[in-house]
């Protein structure tokens, strides 16, 4: 379903599709662990990077391995301007300029790092 709200032009979510939901409740959540690292989808790019963060922390604690996070460096042209102050602002309030990494987490790649690969 994720897949079809991708593609523009194509039919959205019809209404057997919705009948097939649940609504997660409390007693789901406590019954197991599965819905811990559920998908969940967002409607704009300004949830995610704070549930990216949430997730992969509470997947490092959980499963007891390190998490590294690092400041994404500020490119381009407009990035020269930006003053030592301001970078600092922008690094602790804007979690889509922090990376992260959690072993053994499920992921997902946003360049190509080696096509060769796969990757």
């Amino acid at each position: 379903m994720p897949n079809q709200m991708r593609i523009p032009g194509k039919p959205r979510i019809n209404g057997a599709q919705i009948e097939k939901l649940k609504v997660l409740t409390f007693d789901d959540i406590n019954e197991g662990n599965q819905w811990l690292w559920a998908l969940i989808v967002v409607t704009t790019n300004k949830e995610r990077p704070v549930i990216n963060n949430f997730q992969s922390s509470n997947w490092a604690k959980y499963h007891c391995c390190p998490r590294f996070v690092w400041e994404i460096p500020l490119s381009g042209q407009l990035a020269q301007s930006v003053r030592t102050p301001e970078q600092r602002y922008i690094y602790n309030h804007f979690q889509a300029f922090t990376g992260c990494f959690v072993a053994d987490a499920p992921g997902y790649l946003t360049e190509n790092i080696n096509p060769a690969l796969g990757l």
